[in-house]
């Protein structure tokens, strides 16, 4: 698809007066074509720019990607800079993922069952079945996520467990049971990250939970 065709027509909704979430799911090898993005609506009017969001997001199977993040990041704060919005960071939400859900189930056309998209639909990572009259038959791995989506005495004892929730279930999951911070968050960190979400929520008066 045209990228500049794109961006003209996302500069036309907000000029009607939708508001747009313009996502980048970024990979070290595309982050840096990006930056230029900025360009397309740095001139919008205030009111525009109110009413879009940039979303950056990681593509998971990239793997580690440390230098993308860290360039990821600069360009987000560029964006903020010119007065467009962010979108919340996800690991300081108030709301749960989906996985974590006992109604939220992902089904294969094989018939096996799943909670996390965001991983290959491989059988070993299957969490059920469907049987041939209809039954979801939930298997150990089902079980284990629903005992430990909501964390760690640990995280429990934590001033932001409300926000973070120690992290989703399928990270849990993948990560043995420990007592130290999944997110290994200094008290620094958490200050930032309070901070963070206390302005977003100045800047989403309308949002109540």
């Amino acid at each position: 698809m045209n990228t500049r065709l794109c961006l003209s027509e996302a500069r036309a909704a907000l000029q009607a007066g939708m508001e747009l979430n313009v996502r980048f799911n970024y990979t070290a090898a595309n982050v840096d074509s990006f930056a230029d993005v900025l360009r397309e609506f740095e001139n919008l009017s205030v009111a525009e720019k109110d009413r879009l969001t940039v979303d950056y997001q990681p593509v998971w199977q990239d793997g580690t990607r440390p230098e993308a993040d860290a360039k990821a990041e600069r360009q987000a704060e560029r964006y903020s800079a010119c007065g467009l919005h962010m979108a919340e960071n996800k690991t300081i939400s108030p709301t749960h993922c989906y996985a974590d859900f006992k109604n939220s189930i992902v089904i294969n056309y094989t018939g096996d069952l799943y909670k996390c998209t965001a991983r290959e639909f491989h059988p070993q990572l299957r969490e059920s079945v469907l049987s041939p009259d209809g039954q979801l038959l939930w298997n150990s791995r089902y079980r284990k996520r629903m005992a430990i989506k909501h964390g760690t005495p640990l995280c429990h004892a934590c001033r932001i467990f409300p926000l973070c929730h120690g992290g989703c279930s399928q990270t849990k999951l993948e990560r043995a049971v420990s007592d130290v911070c999944y997110y290994q968050y200094s008290e620094v960190d958490k200050d930032a990250l309070l901070r963070r979400r206390g302005e977003w929520i100045l800047r989403h008066p309308e949002v109540s939970y």
